[in-house]
């Protein structure tokens, strides 16, 4: 039998966040049973933290320290110590929490499995009490899972007390995740904690591409994503972000017509990309939202992923609920999109969906794209907390002056103001770079609000 799952890393970074920031002990107290550690030392730790707190005396080392000596044989002061030391943000300690709490009910439920086959091979046993218990051990699960009620007030007064002050101090609030282009972040504040964002456009308009710079760009900054793929294989996505690390053309890679120069450059940021493990490239076998969504609960739990991209929505299925029939493909889209608006706020990191929009626009004749034309379902943009609309003008027109640009519509922001940025886009090399205006050519005054 393989040995039972858990985590020490996050046991230690749980226990770490408790006494750095006493403000989260409520929350983590609300989710989280000493039991639930599987390390005794941890698991004796955490009933000392709760067991001050239930006195309302402050979790500090020196007072831990005190109340944990000559009470325990399994704990000293440079545990203690080392504890809070590892930790470098507090504030993430609710995510540690869920996934000590998700691998304690893994553990329990390997457990219940084993006495329920062992019940059920007894022929003398009664099969009803043998249903009874494993429907009992399911509905306990299920209910532990559920973080509906977990802020309180006070949670969220020092949950966003946090993210005011960080803004002041001009660093990303806790969970947030970067575009990595100046004027997009500038605008919208980058991908917020638990947000479902939209990226749309019609074909050729670098939605994919643009995804994938997001990727690597926060992954230089530090945060490691998951992208799932429904359209690319994950070896083509790495082809396009080698492209965007070492600066080269993907059909000269591709053709093997690359100088000797560039061949070195490309295996520099082929060893470098896979030195930083900073994400992940996921291609499923099958496109069911239900399959998507437990890779991105499997990945936030063992890789501790700060943000997913489904690449694209239009392509993903509910073939659980088709069962039950949907009148059209519009119902299943919302649906689809519901559960993953839910999926981004359980998780409290940032999902973005990659989607196509109608040809509504290619019969208007300003062709830019609107919020109406989200291809098969409203409910996208009305569960979108951002979506960002994508057009290049001189795919429709050569003559344009607004060559290699690409217009962002900040089309919906449920926490800011909407507007237009724009990108550089070098395509052939797979890249998105912060807009310059051409020599002699302004930036309109008013591009922020068109």
């Amino acid at each position: 039998m393989n040995p039972l799952p858990w985590n020490e890393e996050a046991e230690r970074a749980t226990l770490g966040a408790m006494i750095r920031d006493n403000r989260i002990i409520s929350s983590i107290k609300r989710i989280l049973k000493p039991e639930d550690f599987y390390s005794d030392r941890n698991r004796e730790t955490c009933s000392a933290i709760y067991a001050m707190d239930d006195e309302g005396k402050p979790v500090d080392l020196t007072l831990l320290v005190a109340w944990v000596k000559g009470k325990s044989q399994k704990l000293d002061g440079d545990f203690i110590v080392g504890l809070a030391v590892e930790v470098e943000v507090p504030r993430n300690g609710f995510h540690y929490a869920k996934l000590v709490r998700n691998l304690s009910i893994r553990r329990a439920a390997i457990m219940q499995c084993m006495k329920t086959a062992e019940a059920a091979a007894d022929p003398g046993g009664e099969l009803a009490a043998v249903l009874d218990q494993v429907d009992k051990a399911v509905q306990d699960a299920i209910r532990r899972l559920d973080d509906s009620t977990d802020a309180t007030m006070a949670d969220l007064a020092a949950r966003v007390l946090d993210e005011i002050q960080a803004r002041q101090d001009g660093k990303p609030a806790a969970g947030a995740v970067p575009f990595g282009f100046r004027d997009l972040d500038d605008l919208t504040g980058g991908l917020g904690a638990g947000a479902f964002v939209i990226v749309a456009g019609r074909p050729s308009m670098g939605k994919s591409t643009l995804a994938f710079n997001v990727l690597h760009r926060a992954g230089q900054s530090g945060k490691r994503g998951l992208i799932q793929s429904y359209e690319m294989d994950a070896d083509s996505i790495f082809e396009a972000i080698l492209c965007v690390d070492a600066h080269v053309s993907l059909e000269a890679m591709r053709k093997g017509k690359l100088g000797r120069d560039l061949v070195e450059r490309v295996v520099l940021a082929a060893g470098a990309l896979a030195d930083s493990n900073a994400f992940h490239i996921v291609r499923p076998k099958n496109p069911d939202v239900s399959a998507a969504i437990a890779t991105i609960r499997d990945y936030r739990e063992r890789k501790g992923i700060d943000f997913a991209i489904v690449d694209y929505l239009n392509l993903l299925e509910c073939r659980e609920a088709r069962g039950r029939g949907f009148e059209n493909r519009q119902s299943e889209v919302a649906s689809i999109s519901r559960r993953l608006k839910n999926l981004a706020a359980d998780l409290r990191i940032p999902i973005i969906a990659v989607c196509q929009l109608n040809r509504q626009s290619e019969g208007r004749e300003d062709r830019r794209p609107r919020l109406s034309d989200l291809r098969e379902s409203g409910s996208i943009e009305q569960d979108a907390d951002l979506v960002l609309l994508l057009y290049r003008d001189e795919y429709y027109n050569r003559e344009t002056t607004a060559k290699h640009v690409c217009e962002v519509h900040v089309a919906k922001q449920r926490r800011g103001r909407t507007g237009v940025v724009r990108l550089t886009t070098l395509l052939d090399f797979c890249r998105f770079e912060n807009y310059a205006a051409p020599p002699g050519q302004e930036t309109p005054a008013d591009w922020r609000d068109r």
